[in-house]
């Protein structure tokens, strides 16, 4: 399954793009959600904006599909670059429970925008599943 979506800062000048590619797996009566990959980009319209400081952050929290009752909080957060996937599947997170009370399944990618010394902005776009 996949959830897509952009974002462009106030200024019009940049767009980040991304899209999470997500597993539901069954267990009894419940379903539970894990992040594949992630793949993002930033596309900049205005070549007097310079984009820097990107990060990346992905997270899973919530009850685990194997069956303990304590939420399992997974995440990493990274420097980002101007395009990526990232396979989350190489991490060994375990699903968590989809739709449960606490749990969240997102992305959040971010970067400082300058145009010359005059004026800074941030852009910061939140993907979320569950």
């Amino acid at each position: 399954m996949t959830k897509a979506d952009y974002k462009d800062d106030p200024s019009l000048s940049v767009r980040v793009y991304m899209t999470i590619y997500y597993t539901l797996y069954p267990s009894g009566t419940f379903n539970y959600a894990g992040i594949t990959k992630i793949s993002y980009r930033f596309e900049n319209y205005d070549s007097s904006v310079s984009v820097e400081n990107k990060k990346i952050q992905i997270g899973q929290a919530g009850i685990g599909i194997s069956g303990t009752t304590h939420p399992y909080d997974q995440y990493v957060s990274r420097n980002a670059l101007t395009s990526e996937t990232i396979l989350v599947s190489g991490f060994g997170w375990e699903p968590v429970l989809w739709g449960g009370i606490g749990t969240a399944v997102a992305a959040t990618v971010s970067a400082d925008l300058h145009r010359g010394t005059s004026s800074s902005w941030s852009l910061s776009f939140q993907l979320v599943i569950t």
